[in-house]
């Protein structure tokens, strides 16, 4: 019953108008909508349906801060962090993440804070086809590291300028990807010694001497003394205390999952083997070069 309720839902949010859309918040929708989304979080196809019902409804500005005070936010993230291989959750994600950091400051403080920027980083890594993922992933990571102190940190540390330097790559004709992608590593790379020389090294054979085996690999992110000092809590949600690993779903859902798995690592092995990796300045030359003309300016 649920289930069709949300489809229902669905369908109304993304064939009507604005107007709808206002009616649907102001007869308290959300105030029932999430809190389903969080009460059936072991359903893969409950939260892809609230998700995009969320991604429609943020599309409208005004809408975004009744989202974010109804707990949307809490309850995206945490769809995204139990189903990192659902397209579907990763681009509704994104796109909110990337919306609600560039309306101000202060959310984008608290995008950062309840770990968008580790949350972003993987999807762009797990999602690397899906263009979405990609650009609203820029989006939200210049945002945060323009907005959020220490943010850069968080960025580097989670693989953020790797992602996008990745997906530079690996989206070439995509004009608006190129301009966003090459704004976000400007907006990094002035806040942080350590991303511009990750810029510097994209693409550099690997030096096997400093290869990092998974169990030596830390498990929490510990950002330098700041504003936020050693409050790891802030920067991620692993191991936050309420939030558990991936529940199990029905078998059709999760071999859904894994045939997208499949096809961003068929993308990732089919990227010209042949052919020696481009270098991080390499592809914001190319970027240079590319028609969309907004990208020379954001050079």
């Amino acid at each position: 019953v649920q289930l069709l309720t949300i489809t229902v839902l669905y369908l109304l949010t993304t064939t009507t108008d604005q107007g709808d859309v206002g009616d649907f918040v102001q007869l308290q929708g959300l105030s029932h909508l999430i809190p389903t989304m969080m009460r059936f979080m072991s359903s893969l196809k409950v939260q892809e349906q609230i998700s995009s019902i969320l991604q429609r409804i943020g599309h409208h500005a005004e809408m975004l801060d009744e989202i974010l005070q109804q707990g949307g936010l809490d309850g995206i993230f945490t769809a995204m962090h139990r189903y990192p291989l659902s397209a579907r959750i990763q681009v509704s994600g994104c796109y909110l993440a990337s919306r609600w950091a560039r309306a101000s400051q202060d959310w984008a403080q608290r995008v950062a804070e309840g770990g968008g920027v580790e949350l972003v980083a993987l999807a762009m890594q797990n999602h690397l086809a899906e263009v979405d993922v990609q650009v609203f992933g820029c989006m939200m990571l210049k945002a945060v590291a323009d907005q959020v102190a220490e943010s850069p940190q968080v960025i580097a540390h989670f693989r953020g300028v790797e992602a996008v330097l990745q997906s530079l790559q690996q989206h070439a004709e995509e004009g608006q990807l190129q301009e966003v992608g090459v704004r976000a590593l400007c907006s990094i790379g002035q806040q942080d010694r350590m991303c511009r020389k990750k810029v510097v090294d994209y693409g550099l054979p690997k030096d096997p001497s400093e290869a990092v085996s998974s169990k030596d690999a830390p498990v929490l992110f510990i950002p330098d003394d700041g504003l936020r000092g050693k409050k790891v809590e802030l920067w991620t949600l692993w191991g936050r205390k309420g939030v558990g690993p991936e529940p199990e779903e029905d078998c059709s859902a999760k071999d859904k999952l894994l045939h997208d798995s499949k096809r961003n690592s068929e993308l990732l092995a089919s990227d010209k083997p042949d052919q020696p990796p481009l270098r991080g300045v390499q592809l914001l030359f190319r970027a240079l070069l590319h028609p969309h003309g907004k990208v020379a300016s954001a050079l």
